[in-house]
């Protein structure tokens, strides 16, 4: 509930002064939803509050999420952080950036093995769609979703995805 979460925000105001970060996955032009769910602990943190914003590119196509894809056609993600850094809040981070496959649930492991090409496609389609979304000018820190994988990869003599990493 909003008036539990408050609390949890003013306890961690009291006992650190490290950021907070809300990690959402609105989309960035969603601002009323933002301003709702997330106003008032802003408020009660002030300057310590972030919102941090999934990415899943390989989700953004017209039969998964059809109004993002009109609306990306007249605004840019760029533009969306833009305004929400101007009218919402100017901390802004990506605390999730798709960087593993969806799966199929089954193990990192048990996929890699029954899918030759699964880290490379994985790591090509992160490097395409990385420069879409991240601006270094407009974003300072953004965090990749999927260490595990590349790891599980890296083990099983598959160096696609921490090279691309690296690139990155």
């Amino acid at each position: 509930s909003q008036k539990h979460m408050e609390s949890l925000a003013r306890l961690c105001k009291k006992y650190t002064k490290k950021p907070i970060v809300f990690n959402t996955n609105y989309q960035a032009h969603q601002l009323k939803k933002l301003e709702h769910t997330f106003l008032s602990l802003i408020t009660i943190l002030k300057n310590q509050a972030w919102i941090g914003f999934d990415i899943y590119p390989s989700q953004e196509n017209l039969a998964k999420s059809p109004s993002l894809v009109f609306h990306r056609k007249l605004h840019t993600y760029f533009q969306d952080i833009e305004m929400i850094k101007k009218k919402f809040i100017p901390r802004v981070l990506i605390t999730e950036f798709e960087a593993q496959p969806w799966g199929n649930g089954q193990s990192w492991y048990s996929q890699i093995m029954g899918s030759t090409r699964i880290v490379s496609n994985t790591a090509q389609q992160l490097e395409q769609t990385f420069p879409t979304f991240i601006s270094s000018k407009q974003l300072d820190i953004v965090t990749l979703w999927g260490a595990e994988f590349w790891l599980i990869a890296y083990q099983l003599g598959h160096t696609e995805m921490l090279d691309s990493v690296l690139r990155l």
